[in-house]
């Protein structure tokens, strides 16, 4: 059964503790015999702004005139090797591309793009990139189009590919599911689930940040709730191992409120599970993180409860690599750990990581934790550059914090 948690404390205090040695965290995980999660270094995901690499960098690699455009494959076939490479070299197995539209479904289940309008454009990132390219006749050889290029070259170096829909800009009209009169969850769901099998995409997230964008969505034509598209779609993917994901804020309002029909149902019992495959939870904000297990506001173990305590390993915690882990002024909860001197800060995320499991396991939550994100800045420089540039035809994505974080996992198991 829910229960209400509704009061968030906001409370910090910086006292100092020992560190924590690999050595003690082994031990102590040694006899937990349910601890399995903690012996090998977890594979991560990693979300991509996909306009600004497409803008910055892919853009580059297509000649646009004569029309038909062409894609210059080579070139670019080595670019998104080199970024899939790195990712893989860092832990990253899912990358999430950033951000599609619900409202904008009919387009991506009819391959209309070019329909859609500069305003629907404009809040859709992939659709006003397939429009450009539809418009401009771009041409990809052995591949439907851009999209299912990007998947499958995706896929030949073994990394599966997650659409996000929504994102912090994406307000009610964005986040529409219901576009037409006699549009129906269920139907809604079918179009959406043929759209992934069609394109081979592995996951479908859905970043709901606007507090009123379940609310909004009313009952369908048959006067069904909101609720029947998410479990649709789920029962739809799961035959066919595919994902549906949900990310949220880390305060729990978001579940017992805002999101409330995603987790609960008429009798208060727990149907998230139900819904999707995986939770991934905003555990930071641009200069600070919020990993405490137990704060009533927004701690790991309140999701988890939330889930089903047995359904924890649907608990995914975020890291975003503007946030300077390594700074005890970083820690916006009170959940204290020590950082071993001289630590960067991707070591400082995988310390906090490995102390947050180990509390975890003392508690009482048998279920790992699932696989950990990362959200890459815009605003990180890699190499003095900019992460959405290349180097002649190489990637410059991954920075020395989301390195340094999957190796500090490898070597401390």
């Amino acid at each position: 059964m829910r229960t209400l948690l509704s009061r968030i404390s906001l409370s910090i205090g910086l006292m100092a503790l020992p560190y924590l040695t690999a050595a003690d965290e082994t031990a102590f995980l040694s006899n937990q015999k349910t601890a399995q999660f903690a012996t090998t270094a977890p594979q991560e995901a990693v979300y991509i702004d996909f306009g600004m690499s497409f803008s910055t960098c892919i853009w580059s690699y297509i000649t646009w005139w004569p029309e038909p455009a062409q894609i210059q494959r080579d070139r670019l076939d080595n670019y998104l090797h080199s970024l899939f490479e790195q990712m893989k070299q860092a832990g990253q197995q899912t990358v999430y591309i950033s951000f599609a539209q619900l409202n904008n479904l009919e387009y991506y289940y009819n391959e209309t793009y070019d329909k859609a309008t500069q305003v629907e454009a404009a809040y859709d990132t992939l659709i006003g990139i397939l429009k450009q390219l539809k418009t401009s006749k771009v041409q990809v050889k052995d591949y439907r189009d851009f999209l299912d290029y990007f998947v499958g070259q995706a896929h030949k170096d073994q990394m599966k590919v997650a659409l996000s829909f929504g994102g912090a800009t994406a307000g009610d009209p964005q986040c529409k599911i219901l576009k037409h009169p006699g549009d129906t969850y269920a139907g809604q769901a079918k179009k959406l689930a043929h759209f992934v099998k069609k394109y081979k995409i592995d996951v479908v997230d859905f970043d709901f940040e606007g507090a009123s964008v379940i609310s909004s969505q009313g009952p369908d034509a048959n006067d069904k709730p909101v609720s029947v598209f998410f479990q649709k779609l789920h029962d739809l993917l799961t035959p066919e191992k595919r994902e549906s994901h949900l990310t949220s804020m880390a305060d729990v309002r978001w579940a017992n409120q805002w999101l409330e029909p995603l987790f609960y149902d008429d009798h208060g019992e727990h149907i998230f599970h139900k819904m999707f495959h995986g939770l991934n939870l905003m555990t930071y904000s641009d200069d600070r993180y919020w990993l405490d297990p137990k704060d009533i506001g927004w701690g790991i173990e309140q999701w988890m409860d939330i889930v089903g305590k047995d359904k924890a390993s649907l608990v995914r915690v975020g890291f975003h690599d503007q946030v300077l882990y390594a700074d005890p002024k970083a820690n916006g909860g009170n959940f204290h750990h020590g950082i071993a001197p001289g630590s960067t800060d991707g070591q400082a995320a995988g310390q906090i990581y490995r102390a947050l499991q180990k509390k975890l396991v003392e508690d009482g939550y048998k279920a790992p934790l699932g696989t950990p994100f990362y959200w890459p800045s815009g605003n990180v420089q890699v190499g003095g550059r900019s992460r959405y540039s290349t180097d002649g035809d190489k990637s410059n994505f991954v920075s020395p914090q989301m390195q340094d974080f999957f190796d500090y996992l490898n070597k401390n198991p």
